[in-house]
């Protein structure tokens, strides 16, 4: 994101400890985990770095006021499978906005999908002749005639996201059965969260525990 890659921009609860308990560990970084988690499993060791690049905004009275949490986080990860990985997050990426990209590198091809460009999908083959290699524009546009979004800032279907997540939520609980994400779900992604931020103050590489330690 970038929302507050303007210095003057005012300090919020966010930027307090004691009420966040973290930054963009704890603010934006936690979606990208669970989707991992959804497209891969569970990781099982990690290291992480955290860092605050503006240390103080205009608090109340527009006085100088300490930044007490983080505005970018990057952690190392390894993912099931023997794979290796990195999740990057932080809040004063420039023109980012509200983006959120996936990036897979493997033996067999590489696949590239962005949210704020999400009617695309980009894949590279391995076995593509010397004069074909790159990157190949797959369409996975929706195209329907009610497509009007709230924002600029909001990527086309994105808005339809959120209503299947209502919907299902209300099915869910009509029909008295168990929610997707669950609470072992929330609990997978804090454990890993908790693991990163002794992992960024540590320096140290952090184990996670396994599904049977659940």
């Amino acid at each position: 994101r970038s929302s507050y890659v303007d210095p003057a921009r005012p300090l919020r609860w966010k930027g307090i400890r004691s009420i966040s308990g973290g930054g963009s560990l704890n603010d934006t970084a936690p979606h990208v985990i669970d989707l991992i988690g959804w497209m891969l499993g569970p990781l099982s060791r990690l290291t992480a770095q955290t860092q605050t690049f503006i240390p103080e905004r205009p608090g109340a009275e527009g006085k100088p006021t300490q930044v007490e949490t983080d505005d970018h986080v990057l952690i190392q990860a390894a993912l099931p499978g023997g794979g290796m990985g990195t999740i990057e997050s932080g809040r004063l990426i420039t023109g980012a906005v509200n983006d959120l990209t996936i990036e897979v590198y493997g033996e067999l091809g590489s696949l590239r999908w962005s949210l704020m460009d999400p009617n695309y999908l980009h894949m590279a083959g391995a076995e593509a002749s010397a004069e074909s290699k790159g990157w190949r524009q797959i369409p996975t546009v929706q195209r329907y005639p009610e497509a009007a979004m709230p924002g600029w800032d909001v990527p086309v279907g994105m808005l339809r996201f959120y209503i299947a997540n209502l919907a299902d939520f209300v099915r869910r609980t009509v029909e008295s059965r168990a929610y997707d994400p669950g609470l072992r779900d929330g609990l997978r992604v804090q454990r890993v969260v908790d693991a990163a931020a002794r992992a960024a103050e540590g320096g140290i590489w952090v184990d996670l525990p396994g599904e049977q330690d659940s």
